[in-house]
């Protein structure tokens, strides 16, 4: 009997062939283009791919609008197109109920992503694209940090879903007031 399969199962599957890899036969390369084409069309599909659709499409955005030198009028390097693929694939690891993140991109090239819920809640992840490290930073009220965590290009580090976890839990710390 055939058991059910998630969208997540079939994207974790296509996401693996879509790789380069050692193949080189015609029909391997055939494979991967194929794969490639049905990864964008499941990310194109907001019922399928949710939130993340619109982060992914901005994170390719930026490969265009910062792929030049001087991009912010000053003397601001080029986004890595490394960085954006890491970071996409970050996003696409992302648990179904995480909230997406707000895009940013640094003067030296580093894509990151932030998630800032207040101004006293904060945690930014920043993407290279020439290392499988990720360096994070936090803010919580007083409590500040930062950390480095490997990714594997297929699930977030537990470290960093806790860190994610804690910035965006808008029910813990909130303020009540009395009507």
């Amino acid at each position: 009997m055939l058991e059910p399969f998630s969208a997540l199962t079939v994207g974790v599957a296509l996401y693996a062939l879509s790789r380069p890899a050692s193949a080189v036969s015609d029909e391997a390369g055939r494979v991967r283009e194929y794969a490639e084409y049905m990864i964008g069309r499941v990310e194109s599909s907001a019922a399928l791919f949710g939130g993340r659709m619109a982060t992914i499409a901005a994170l390719h955005g930026l490969t265009k609008s910062h792929a030049a030198t001087g991009w912010d009028g000053g003397a601001a390097a080029p986004v890595s197109e490394a960085a954006i693929a890491l970071a996409v694939d970050f996003v696409r690891a992302l648990p179904d109920n995480c909230e997406m993140p707000e895009i940013g991109i640094e003067p030296d090239g580093v894509v990151s992503l932030d998630w800032l819920p207040s101004r006293h809640r904060m945690l930014s992840i920043s993407f290279t694209g020439n290392s499988d490290r990720l360096a994070c930073a936090w803010l919580d009220g007083t409590d500040r940090g930062s950390a480095v965590a490997r990714f594997d290009r297929q699930s977030v580090p537990m470290r960093l879903l806790q860190a994610i976890n804690a910035a965006t839990n808008k029910a813990d710390g909130a303020a009540l007031r009395a009507a």
